[in-house]
This record gives structure tokens, C-alpha cells and sequence, in this order.
């Protein structure tokens, strides 16, 4: 097996969406498995790759790293449930330990002049593919610097250089994953607990290949009762991610903890 994705998920009903867009995005190049987690099932069969639902009402963090030891690809990434696989993306060799995939959210103000500076082609991308509501930064599909923590105020840290790649989305060995321990379940959220991934990746030595195409694109709803259960734990996340980092000489390994393939305990902020 190649390729796992990872989906947490609390929206089944985009996941057909995302398994089609996958198996466009791969073109049948090699073999791959969907791996979605997350307190709602939905089972459907494809002949394209191989699906597997893990049922969990643990937080999206936990998730995501109990179905990193679910899974059986030689190289593991991760998609979110309102998202698609842009069409070719995947379909490419490569052996790279870590790869930092570009990705956009939201549709574009095409008012904002910073989108008519803009390459033609990659313009045309973003508004074919781009989906939910407006709110798509043009410096995260034209700058190569948005990938960087130097970019990034909030995730700057006195330990790493300011060149030091910001991970959001990537592809990346399952053997390199577990030998840093994964994501952090300290963390609630996926989007600070992958950022800290990436840097404790880095800090072990392991560098990032950096593709330079635009793989997947996902919506962009900042409104709604989940919205503001994802800020609020963002919100705790972002102080946590600053005490790992700031005030703390932060570990690049660590153990995996010995529930992690266990069903969580229900995320109190959904239950709520």
C-alpha cells in the first residue's frame, strides 16, 4: 500500500465528494486506502481504493493520531472532510522522507488586486476549484514564504528559525511519523497539533520537500456552532503550542501514549 489519508470527520456526508476527487487525484497510479474517524459512520464500497470507518468521539487530535496507527501506507497524509483532491495532484512517484503540500481555503475576492499579480494559470485554478465562503488569502497560493513560520506571528518560536517550514498538509513517511510519536495529543485540534509535528520533525533532523502545485482545496465556513467550538479549542491549542515552544526546550520525539488505539473519551467541547 503506498498511500493512507486520514479524514477526521464529523460531516459523512461530504466524504463521497472526497473519495471521488481521490481517486481522480491518483488516477490509478498505485494503491491507497481512505481511513476516516470520527463519531459518524458511512459505509459505502468503490472499487478505487480501500475505505475503513474507525468510530471515535474523541477529540480531532486523538483521532488523527489513532488512525495513524490504523493505517497501512508506506506514506500517510491527511484530508479534511469538506475538502477535494485537485484532479492529478497525487498521481506522481516520489520517495522523499517528508513532503510540505500547498493547499487553499475559501474562494477568492477577486476585488483583492493582489489576485491580478497572479500567474494566469494558477488564477484559473483557484477560481475552477476554490469552495465555500470567500475569505482565501492570495499570499497562500502565490508566496512561498506563507509556508514558513516566518510568515506566521502567531507560530514563530525562539528554538527554530524563521525559515523553518510551517506544516499544515503533508506527505510523509508512516515510519518517520511514528518516529517522532505522531501528533501530540495534548493538543485537541489538528491544526496546531500539526504545525508542532512539523517542527518536532524537523528538530529530528528530517527536511522537508516542498511541492510547488496546489493539491487540495477545502472550504471555508467561519460561522456555526462547530466554528466556535474549533476557535475556542484553537485558542487553548495556540497557548499551549506557545508554552511547548517558548518555554520550554520542546522534544522532537515523543512516546506515543499507550491508549492512543483506543476509542477517546467524547470531546467535552462537542458534547457541550
Amino acid at each position: 500500500m503506498k498511500l493512507s489519508i486520514i479524514v477526521p470527520t464529523i460531516r459523512p456526508h461530504n466524504l463521497r465528494e472526497l473519495w471521488a476527487s481521490t481517486a481522480k487525484a491518483i488516477n490509478g497510479r498505485y494503491p491507497w486506502e481512505m481511513v476516516a474517524i470520527g463519531p459518524k459512520n458511512l459505509d459505502f464500497v468503490d472499487g478505487a481504493g480501500l475505505w475503513r470507518f474507525i468510530q471515535d468521539e474523541g477529540s480531532p487530535c486523538h483521532c488523527q493520531q489513532r488512525a495513524l496507527l490504523d493505517c497501512i501506507g508506506e506514506y500517510v497524509t491527511w484530508a479534511a472532510d469538506d475538502g477535494i483532491w485537485l484532479p492529478g495532484s497525487l498521481d506522481r512517484d516520489w520517495t522523499d522522507d517528508a513532503i510540505l503540500c500547498k493547499y487553499m481555503e475559501g474562494k477568492p475576492n477577486l476585488h483583492d488586486a493582489r489576485w491580478e499579480q497572479m500567474d494566469r494559470w494558477l488564477r484559473l485554478v483557484v477560481n475552477i476549484y476554490s469552495r465555500g465562503a470567500v475569505g482565501l488569502n492570495p499570499d497562500m497560493v502565490s508566496l512561498d514564504r506563507f509556508w514558513t513560520i516566518g510568515y506566521h506571528q502567531g507560530a514563530a518560536v525562539k528554538s527554530m528559525p524563521p525559515e523553518s517550514w510551517c506544516l499544515c498538509l503533508g506527505i510523509i513517511k508512516q515510519s518517520v511519523l511514528l518516529d517522532v510519536g505522531g501528533w501530540n495529543e495534548d493538543y485537541e485540534t489538528t491544526g496546531q497539533g500539526t504545525v508542532d509535528l512539523g517542527l518536532r520533525l524537523q528538530k529530528a533532523g528530517y527536511k522537508f520537500t516542498v511541492w510547488q502545485h496546489i493539491v487540495q482545496a477545502l472550504g471555508y465556513e467561519p460561522k456555526g456552532d462547530e466554528g466556535s467550538v474549533m476557535k475556542a479549542a484553537y485558542e487553548d491549542d495556540m497557548a499551549k503550542y506557545k508554552s511547548y515552544w517558548f518555554f520550554e526546550d520542546c522534544a522532537a520525539k515523543l512516546p506515543i501514549r499507550p491508549d492512543a488505539m483506543q476509542p477517546g473519551q467524547p470531546w467535552a467541547r462537542r458534547a457541550k
